[in-house]
């Protein structure tokens, strides 16, 4: 039915369809359309979007002509202090505000989210550590003990 269209050396658009009930305006409320609806829960279909797919052609015109390189996620957030200096700021960040965040603490710190975590959890299940979890999930914080 042509639902497709395909661009040499660009690729090929697709629609996305959804299925709904609703009527548009144009349509009849005939007694017998009625009937109709009860028995199919969905018997619209309309376009939710467009999809798109490159052509192979053209990746391969890029990679030829383009050259890329990685350079590292992790590196661009290593952070510049030790996991020793990174907990004193911490406490110096809790004596002055009286809490502590995880984006508050990645932020200070320059590290991502997950490795902030995974040193504040490391920091509070230390007994010699004088920070300590308080709440759960996005609310949690971190205090002085």
């Amino acid at each position: 039915m042509g639902h497709t269209i395909k661009i040499d050396g660009l690729g090929v658009f697709s629609l996305s369809l959804k299925f709904t009930d609703e009527m548009d305006e144009n349509e009849e409320t005939s007694p017998q359309h009625e009937a109709s609806k009860t028995k199919k829960k969905y018997h619209h279909v309309k376009v939710k979007g467009l999809n798109f797919k490159v052509d192979k052609k053209l990746v391969a015109a890029i990679n030829s002509e383009s050259t890329f390189e990685y350079s590292g996620v992790n590196a661009a957030l290593r952070s510049p202090y030790s996991f020793e200096e990174r907990a004193q700021r911490a406490l110096t960040h809790i004596e002055k505000h009286g809490f502590i965040t995880l984006q508050d603490y990645a932020n200070l710190n320059r590290l991502s989210r997950s490795t902030a975590s995974r040193e504040l959890k490391k920091l509070a299940s230390d007994p010699t550590s004088s920070i300590q979890a308080n709440g759960a999930s996005s609310h949690k914080i971190w205090v002085k003990k």
